[in-house]
């Protein structure tokens, strides 16, 4: 009952189309690389356990674990799957834990393909709900607030973005730095996503 009610769900979905949500589509489709393969989805539900649920699933040929973006942009990966529709965990989930880099705002993700030359720091992202929390950046690293912080998580596969670094503590007695991560829009807000099949 629960795939029908999605897939009932996708399918009336599908027919609205605004302006709006044209100029996302056309957005992404610019900024992917043409060699991967995406299955555009709709967004039909969001839980208050940092999760979204879509109208894909293994029939169309997802499986746990696929990533799912939007542009360069990170929105996480499916935690679960079923026939026709699938929970997508949230980087603000608890149960979200990545690998990522600091690199500043000015660097342009469009035309630069090797960014060690432009990190600041490596830290690790772990979800909270309510916002994502930075940790383990090098305490003499030059990061600050408004710098961009990107996925670099071997489980990822791509260097993603993932949001902009805020709040970076200023404790000296710390042997590293802390903050948190704002996201690059509001997740609940999303109409469209795009799910990565290998």
């Amino acid at each position: 009952m629960k795939e029908e009610i999605a897939r009932l769900k996708g399918d009336s979905t599908e027919r609205i189309l605004d302006y709006e949500e044209y100029q996302s589509l056309k957005q992404h489709i610019s900024l992917i690389p043409s060699e991967n393969t995406y299955i555009e989805s709709r967004i039909i539900d969001f839980t208050d356990t940092a999760e979204i649920l879509i109208n894909k699933g293994s029939d169309d040929g997802l499986k746990k674990g696929d990533v799912v973006t939007f542009g360069k942009i990170f929105i996480g990966t499916l935690s679960q799957v079923d026939r026709n529709s699938s929970l997508v965990r949230l980087p603000t989930n608890k149960s979200s834990t990545y690998e990522v880099v600091v690199v500043p705002s000015t660097m342009d993700l469009n035309k630069e393909f090797r960014i060690d030359s432009f990190v600041k720091s490596s830290g690790v992202v772990l979800g909270n709900l309510e916002s994502m929390e930075i940790e383990n950046m090098g305490i003499n690293s030059n990061v600050s607030d408004g710098d961009t912080v990107l996925i670099r998580d071997e489980r990822i596969g791509d260097i993603l973005i993932l949001g902009t670094l805020v709040g970076v503590s200023k404790n000296p007695a710390s042997t590293h730095k802390n903050g948190f991560v704002s996201p690059i829009f509001d997740y609940s807000n999303i109409l469209t996503v795009f799910v990565k099949k290998d």
